[in-house]
């Protein structure tokens, strides 16, 4: 069964895309979930506000055990990374919400139950 995470970045008035991609280490960050033969990851996907303020990443594992082998792999650069650019994000305005379907696999006390989460994007 697949195991889904959701992140949501936000910036009210602000272009978030560009934020994030302006934030110290998130190139670094970035090249943790590259998608193409990732052994791990079955989907990546982006969704945008209209207004480019909020942006949604839906991250599809295999199944919970593919996620646990990928951060096995990766928490080395991962974790720190993360936990860096997101400080660096919510310093200047950013919020960021995490979804997981098992809040204790997040790790962190921002992690919300998967269940709560309600996009903000309108197709």
């Amino acid at each position: 069964m697949t195991f889904q995470t959701i992140s949501t970045f936000e910036k009210p008035g602000g272009q978030i895309e560009a934020e994030l991609w302006a934030t110290p280490g998130w190139f670094k960050f970035s090249q943790c979930f590259l998608y193409e033969g990732n052994p791990y990851i079955a989907r990546l996907d982006l969704k945008s506000s209209v207004d480019g303020s909020y942006v949604e990443y839906y991250l599809d594992y295999h199944d919970e055990n593919a996620y646990r082998a990928w951060h096995d792999e990766w928490k080395h650069i991962h974790d720190e990374v993360r936990f860096n650019c997101f400080e660096s994000l919510k310093s200047r305005g950013v919020q960021i919400k995490l979804y997981w379907p098992a809040e204790e696999l997040g790790g962190r006390a921002d992690v919300q139950a998967f269940d709560t989460f309600v996009s903000k994007i309108t197709a």
